[in-house]
């Protein structure tokens, strides 16, 4: 009987003990990260407002290849969701990510519901930009909310360090991945997003040299072979649409391949000599405009590029099909504008 009674009264004991302790434990817990990533700010933002690249670097995705993931809501910022489900690993679980405030290039909240004790969690990407060295410092931050769940105070104790290992890996991959991403600022150029029907196109194949102080050069035979499918066009009596084209086939460290194409109406004629009959690209694609020297139209590649990367949209990395419209300079300013197009998939 008195060693009932001794169990009872020190389980009791131990209870309010317990008790005692949570009671002085935090009601929340907070972990963060923090990593220096080298990319302008507009860059590691939009990086991070979607989830379509997620999984390229969040920590967990590479514990197991069984986990199933699906994308849903908006395609970027508020309302963007991602969820997973591990059938086997309960250290990923169940649970959702959505973006529920997005605020350009400072600020992105993700709603965070998992299989963690705990309320109210959210995820927090914070940026701060660093004039001096040009690079951005990223703060990674997880709350957790206990409230009164006694238990989950205790385990909000061990949550930095089970947490915070995973989370120095995923920025680590973040920085990785967009290490990759060419470091451009293209805050200031609207890129656009466009359903591209197919077109007739008549088109010569030009190698051209890649180094920019062989423009000249270049330019002469690119004009050559636009010259050379519009005297084709006048030959078959094909009507011209719109302007010059210059299409992608390869660009190389010394030379540059290009289909040097005019877009025309419907027709019958057929391939003669080095000008060929085809039909265009169709499908989506980025555009946006250039203004300057043609010269210089590899840094509006880069900032395609650029954008395609940061908002997870898939591309030929060789660029192969990616074209420009070059209309012809403006007859009273002699501004030289370009039209540069990106397709995706």
């Amino acid at each position: 009987m008195y060693r009932i009674l001794e169990f009872v009264i020190a389980a009791v004991l131990t209870v309010l003990l317990f008790v005692t302790i949570a009671l002085f434990l935090p009601d929340r817990a907070s972990v963060e990260r923090r990593i220096e990533v080298t990319n302008p700010t507009t860059q590691v933002y939009d990086a991070l407002n979607h989830f379509k690249r997620y999984n390229e670097w969040q920590p967990w995705a590479a514990n197991d290849n069984l986990t199933r993931y699906s994308v849903e809501g908006a395609e970027f910022g508020i309302g963007a969701k991602f969820n997973w489900s591990s059938p086997f690993n309960k250290d990923i679980g169940t649970g959702s990510l959505e973006i529920v405030q997005s605020d350009p290039e400072e600020r992105i909240v993700m709603a965070l519901v998992n299989d963690w004790r705990g309320h109210d969690k959210t995820q927090t990407f914070i940026l701060e930009p660093d004039t001096r060295t040009n690079s951005v410092l990223l703060r990674w931050v997880i709350d957790v909310e206990y409230g009164w769940d006694l238990i989950g105070r205790f385990a909000g104790l061990y949550l930095n360090g089970r947490v915070g290992e995973s989370m120095n890996g995923g920025l680590g991959r973040f920085a990785a991945m967009m290490s990759q991403v060419p470091n451009v600022d293209y805050s200031q150029v609207e890129v656009g997003i466009l359903d591209v029907p197919a077109m007739d196109i008549i088109f010569v194949g030009e190698t051209t040299p890649a180094a920019p102080r062989q423009w000249d050069e270049a330019e002469t035979k690119m004009d050559a072979a636009w010259a050379e499918g519009a005297a084709f066009a006048q030959r078959n009596r094909l009507v011209v649409l719109g302007d010059r084209r210059r299409v992608v086939n390869m660009l190389g460290e010394e030379n540059n391949d290009f289909s040097l194409a005019w877009v025309v109406e419907p027709h019958t004629a057929e391939s003669a000599g080095r000008v060929q009959v085809g039909r265009s690209f169709a499908g989506r694609a980025l555009s946006t405009e250039y203004r300057g020297h043609r010269v210089g139209l590899g840094k509006a590649r880069d900032m395609l590029r650029a954008y395609a990367m940061t908002h997870g949209y898939r591309y030929d990395r060789d660029l192969r099909g990616m074209w420009e419209e070059w209309p012809a300079p403006n007859e009273e300013t002699g501004e030289v504008t370009t039209r540069l197009y990106l397709p995706f998939l």
